[in-house]
Parts: structure tokens; C-alpha cells; sequence
């Protein structure tokens, strides 16, 4: 495409560049997979994608919603595509380990763990670090990945200093701190094709009867983040082995840039194999008409199964084939432009919990 000399002058003045072309810090250049087809649907659209580098992406939940292990999955992640890339992970609640890291088979040589206490703190290492990186070679720029966990056990250095001097004053300079902190991070990162990864707590609101649950963060997290994912868990029990096996995990999308709001799916964590990539596919795929639904089984390759049975073939039924008429159907379903209504249906996608997805409002610590 041919620009008028003004535009070129603009562009070799300003640094700026054209939308189309590749080197636009908004294109997506590559995708963290995040271990479960439906999962990378409700994040990016396509069952083949997921958490997308260069953006901001935070989980939210409660305690033991399963954030952390979702952190995990994206370094993993990550490591396979950026194989000789670094990890930096801030860690404000000193629960990360070497062998945390590696039963995610996470090349640990490779990821740093700096124990922070305060939004400042992150601020100004994480500035520094992205401005070195930025500084390399474009050669030596062989991969970077930040991770911060948790957003709502950090403090600022107001309060830090105020607990010093038994003080018991009111902290009011957190979102302020934490505005400050997304300035300087995100440009940098989506510049660099960093993917920031989030976690965020769900709490009780203290002091008035009957108000709402708040994600720590507030408006800054809610205008900084490019996606927003709320986790509400409930156990997975067997009934045959009378034994809880795991846990189901309502993930519904809060904010996203890259898919409409309020979709939502089911992931099945197992607490001995790990997490299912094929969970929720089933539904899928005869939402896509891929196949057919007779009572409570399904025909495939012209036999009539139960879902679970499809579901434990794994590669033996969702061929390439298969995948591809369902990543369509996700396109459609998730995505802004999409044909299809973004809201699963309640027999897709089983989500018998009670429990409601909170609103992000502003944090009162």
C-alpha cells in the first residue's frame, strides 16, 4: 500500500506503523495454550489459541479456585513456544517452588521467582525489566514472560510504613499505586509481545450487610486487563469410588477484548491426571452438528457412546476433522461478529453450582 509523504514522515518521526503490518504492537503473534480446547474458545476464540502474549490476562477466584495452577499451565505454556524465553515471577505470597514449577514440567533454570511485597515494587522491577529487554538486540530477544501472583496479597509502601510505625490509618493510595503500575507495564509489554499473567483474589466485602463480592484490583485491573476470567469451583465427586477426584471449574468471562463477555465453560481438573483437554468438547461438537444426540448417548462412527467414553478416546474421535468443525463453530459462537449467541445453553454445558460471578468494583483495602 502506497502512503502519502506526510504519513511516511509521521511513521519515521513518531515510530509509529501501520495497523496491517506484522510488527503493530496490537497483533496477537502468539498464543499460550492453556490445556483445554474449550478453555483457549473462551479466551481467544478458537480451541487451537488461548492466552495471548503481549496483553494482559487475569484469573479471579476465590481460594483454592485453582489460579495458581492456571499460572502454571501458562508458563508451561509459554516455554514451548519461547524455549530459550525467561519467566519472572512475583511472587507475593511466598507459596511458589522448584517442585511446584516442575510437576508442570517447567524447565525451572529458566524462571525467575522474586518474592515482592508491595505494588511499587512491581512497578519499578518490572519496568526496569521490560526496559532492559527492550534495550536487547532484536537477536537476543528470545522470550519473556511475567507472572504476578497474587494481585490482592499486595500491599503498598504506605502501609507498609504505617504498620512499621503502629499506625493504623487508612490506606487510600492502592489504586492510585496500582494505576500507576499498569501505565508503566503495559505498553512495554504488548510493544515486546510479554504476556502478563494475573491472578486475582475474590473476597467478602467487610463493613455493610449484603454487598457485593470485589475482585482486588478495582478499576485499575478492570480497564487494564485485555481479559478478565472468574473461576467458581465446586468438587468433582465419583460415585463409584465415593471419593472426590478432582474439581470442576466454572470459567466465565468477566471483561475481554478478544471474545464477547459472559461466555462460559467447564474445565474438570483431576487431581491425579491433571486437566482435561477434552471436557466440554462433547457438547460441543454436537452443538457444531458434528454429531448426533439419541437420549443420553451420542452417535459416532456410527456407533452409539457415552459422552464419557468419547471423552477418554481423546485422539481416537476428535480427529483433525473433527477439531476444525468445532473450532468454526467456536469462532462463531464466541467471537464479536460471531452468527451464534454467546451464552452456552444449560444443556451444553453442565454448571449446576449456585454460585454467582462477582462484579469487579473498586477495592476498599
Amino acid at each position: 500500500m502506497a502512503l502519502p509523504s506526510f504519513m511516511k514522515k509521521y511513521i519515521k518521526d513518531s515510530g509509529a506503523s501501520v495497523a496491517s503490518e506484522e510488527k503493530n504492537s496490537g497483533v496477537i503473534r502468539k498464543w499460550l495454550d492453556t490445556g483445554c480446547y474449550a478453555f483457549n474458545a473462551l479466551i481467544s476464540g478458537s480451541i487451537y489459541k488461548g492466552f495471548p502474549c503481549g496483553k494482559i490476562t487475569v484469573v479471579a477466584g476465590r481460594a483454592a479456585a485453582g489460579k495458581t495452577y492456571f499460572a502454571m499451565q501458562a508458563i508451561e505454556a509459554f516455554q514451548k513456544e519461547y524455549p530459550d524465553g525467561y519467566v519472572v515471577y512475583y511472587d507475593s505470597e511466598s507459596t511458589i517452588s522448584n517442585d511446584m514449577l516442575k510437576a508442570h514440567n517447567i524447565d525451572t533454570d529458566k524462571v525467575l521467582i522474586d518474592e515482592v511485597m508491595t505494588v511499587e515494587e512491581v512497578k519499578d522491577k518490572g519496568a526496569k525489566l521490560l526496559a532492559e529487554y527492550e534495550a536487547l538486540p532484536q537477536e537476543e530477544r528470545t522470550g519473556l514472560m511475567v507472572v504476578i501472583d497474587s494481585l490482592g496479597r499486595l500491599s503498598t509502601r504506605k502501609e507498609v510504613e504505617d504498620t512499621r510505625k503502629g499506625s493504623e490509618a487508612k490506606d487510600m493510595t492502592k489504586q492510585q499505586a496500582l494505576n500507576a503500575m499498569f501505565r508503566v507495564l503495559c505498553v512495554p509489554a504488548g510493544r515486546l509481545d510479554v504476556p502478563l499473567f494475573i491472578t486475582g483474589n475474590v473476597h467478602t466485602a467487610i463493613g455493610t450487610y449484603g454487598a457485593p463480592d470485589e475482585i482486588s484490583g478495582g478499576n485499575a485491573v478492570k480497564y487494564a486487563a485485555t481479559t478478565i476470567i472468574e473461576f467458581v469451583k465446586k468438587k468433582n465427586y465419583d460415585e463409584k469410588t465415593k471419593t472426590t477426584v478432582g474439581d470442576l471449574i466454572t470459567c466465565k468471562t468477566y471483561k475481554s477484548r478478544l471474545t464477547k463477555p459472559a461466555n462460559k465453560v467447564e474445565v474438570n481438573l483431576n487431581y491425579t491426571t491433571g486437566l482435561d483437554r477434552y471436557h466440554g468438547l462433547v457438547e460441543m461438537a454436537i452443538a457444531a452438528g458434528v454429531w448426533k444426540k439419541a437420549g443420553g448417548r451420542i452417535e459416532v462412527d456410527g456407533k452409539m457412546m457415552y459422552p464419557v467414553q468419547v471423552s477418554k478416546a481423546g485422539d481416537k474421535y476428535f480427529t483433525k476433522d473433527v477439531l476444525d468443525k468445532i473450532d468454526t463453530y467456536c469462532q462463531n459462537k464466541f467471537c464479536f461478529g460471531g452468527t451464534l449467541d454467546g451464552s452456552f445453553d444449560t444443556d451444553e454445558f453442565s454448571d449446576d453450582t449456585n454460585e454467582e460471578m462477582v462484579p469487579i468494583i473498586e477495592d476498599k483495602e
